[in-house]
């Protein structure tokens, strides 16, 4: 950790990525493991894999992650696969004198060192209001064009189609974007707007307006069989609510499903 914060002054670019990259790795380990003190320490860890974090740190900050590290590292597995591990964390550094200092070290080769994961979903996070990112936010159809310009961000732009498969198996690419970025409000009121207009009771509205809520926050709904297998809506009955709206029922169905039907890409 000491030649990391000597290469970050030094401005020495190799030697500080390589470093950089070992602390990743050792942020990446720690992560996975489930102890409180571990933890309590996860945002930082997460921070650690964010170019934009790193790129703001100063030597100060890179010092207090090394005491905050090294008590940390000692639950790491010594059969972890990191290639390195940082020690010797009981030196102190006495005293830092720094009036200013201004750095321009760039991680873009170390991008890709982040976990897919969490890449797809940084990356649908900071996007879904562009493109064919809004298009599946926003309930539109997908067409050919829209489709290949998503594989080629999933499977080239942030890592390669064995990474996707490794981490999502045979997840379909759009579904997997809709479940990060969720269903645009308004979108999803427009596909229920024949059921909000007054024409059902008070009951049946408010559960209609549940649907909306669950597939907001979800981006879909997998199947009509949340509404009778899960809560809230197992409790509350489909079938008692809409008892004198049976067709109301295979409505809700059919739009449920086009609305899974307009992210889907395979």
């Amino acid at each position: 950790m000491y030649g990391l914060e000597y290469d970050f002054v030094a401005a020495k670019t190799s030697g500080f990525k390589m470093r950089l990259k070992y602390l990743r790795e050792i942020a990446v380990a720690l992560s996975e493991i489930n102890i409180k003190e571990v933890i309590e320490k996860r945002a930082l860890l997460d921070n650690l894999l964010d170019d934009k974090y790193i790129q703001s740190l100063t030597l100060a900050d890179y010092e207090d992650i090394r005491k905050q590290l090294r008590k940390l590292c000692i639950y790491i597995d010594n059969n972890s696969t990191i290639t390195h591990k940082i020690t010797d964390f009981e030196d102190e550094v006495e005293k830092v004198n720094v009036v200013e200092l201004v750095t321009t070290h760039s991680t873009d080769q170390d991008s890709h060192f982040e976990p897919y994961k969490n890449r797809i979903e940084r990356y649908v996070r900071e996007h879904k209001d562009e493109g064919v990112l809004y298009k599946i936010h926003h309930n539109m159809e997908l067409n050919e064009d829209d489709i290949i310009l998503l594989e080629e961000i999933a499977y080239t732009k942030l890592g390669t189609k064995k990474e996707y498969t490794k981490t999502y198996q045979d997840k379909d690419l759009g579904l997997l974007i809709r479940s990060i970025t969720g269903l645009d409000m308004q979108s999803a009121k427009e596909v229920f707007s024949e059921f909000l207009d007054g024409s059902l009771n008070t009951q049946q509205t408010q559960f209609i307006l549940m649907i909306v809520e669950y597939i907001v926050k979800n981006g879909l709904m997998e199947s009509a069989a949340v509404l009778i297998e899960e809560n809230p809506f197992k409790q509350q009955n489909i079938g008692n609510i809409f008892k004198d709206r049976i067709d109301v029922i295979q409505q809700i169905r059919s739009k449920i499903e086009s609305i899974k039907n307009n992210a889907l890409v395979n």
